[in-house]
């Protein structure tokens, strides 16, 4: 459960602080609101980097080497899926 929690209000938020100019009250938010949004994609996703980092673990930590950036890059694509930038949003109104 513990887990579950830090997870949604954090796989967006994360991103989102590194790429925009936000408190971590508003990331927070944004993360639990694409959870709730999409929960069978954002479910598979956790489970995924469940399993990618667990297997990684098994040969003495090591995998985390190979594993750490590629999940990491990998959320940030998610990421920059889930939230529109802010040109894309002024490029819709027009």
């Amino acid at each position: 459960m513990f887990a579950g929690l830090i997870f949604v209000s954090s796989v967006i938020a994360i991103p989102m602080i590194m790429d925009r100019q936000v408190d971590a009250v508003s990331a927070g938010l944004t993360s639990i609101r694409a959870c709730v949004q999409n929960p069978g994609v954002m479910l598979l996703w956790g489970a995924l980097i469940t399993t990618v980092i667990g297997l990684s673990m098994l040969p003495y930590f090591v995998g985390l080497l190979v594993a750490g950036p590629v999940v990491g890059h990998a959320t940030w694509h998610a990421y920059r899926a889930i939230v529109p930038d802010a040109q894309d949003k002024i490029n819709e109104q027009k």
